[in-house]
């Protein structure tokens, strides 16, 4: 919850939510001053290629979009999102080993 259509579809390394995690958990490893926002694709202008995620993909290497690495716009996050994220993720993962354990197999259905 919280973050924009761009980041959720294009966001895919060192944006928004990658960076709240790290501003939440060891906010010592983040260089707020080397932020740069780069994505591959606008979600506002819909190309008949995509990244992913479709019929035809274009291949990309993280270079050919952003010498820095940052795919996304790291700005918005904040460390009380990342903390909010990392609990909803957590929470998650426990419901998810939880049915893997109470799972029963139906053999012959």
């Amino acid at each position: 919850e919280g973050v924009s259509p761009q980041e959720r579809t294009y966001g895919f390394h060192a944006g928004e939510i990658e960076t709240a995690y790290l501003l939440h958990a060891t906010p010592s490893l983040v260089d707020t001053g080397a932020y740069t926002s780069n994505y591959i694709a606008r979600v506002e202008n819909p190309e008949l290629l995509k990244p992913e995620g479709s019929a035809a993909n274009f291949a990309w290497l993280t270079r050919d979009i952003a010498p820095s690495g940052v795919m996304g716009d790291p700005s918005p996050a904040t460390a009380e999102h990342g903390e909010t994220w990392s609990n909803e993720a957590g929470a998650r993962i426990a419901e998810i080993l939880v049915a893997m354990y109470n799972f029963e197999p139906r053999h012959g259905a």
